[in-house]
């Protein structure tokens, strides 16, 4: 089944989930954030490189993040340096509502 519409990718490394999705779904709308400088910039590059378009910017989960979405998608565990934390899983998932269409969907 094809995903449409508003499609936020939390944590989004360096942006092979969104790549995926968008692949086999074209017509979402991609938005993807990172609290990593470094990732935000990979997203960019490997939107750019497969001919994708999104949005991508910095945010400590949702930060920076405005709007609602039809489906937050995320790949944790997150890294703090070699730590690994379920604060920002926790974020995510308590805050996921605020950020959701109705019927929307949280997929981890």
């Amino acid at each position: 089944a094809h995903t449409k519409g508003k499609v936020l990718d939390v944590g989004c490394g360096a942006g092979v989930l969104s790549t995926v999705l968008a692949s086999h779904s074209p017509k979402v709308r991609l938005t993807l954030c990172d609290v990593s400088a470094p990732a935000v910039e990979a997203s960019r590059a490997t939107l750019a490189a497969n001919g994708i378009e999104g949005d991508v910017f910095a945010s400590n989960v949702f930060s920076d993040v405005t709007g609602r979405f039809d489906m937050i998608i995320s790949n944790p565990p997150f890294h703090d340096g070699m730590e690994t934390s379920l604060e920002a899983a926790q974020t995510l998932i308590r805050g996921a509502t605020r950020h959701l269409n109705s019927g929307g969907e949280l997929r981890i």
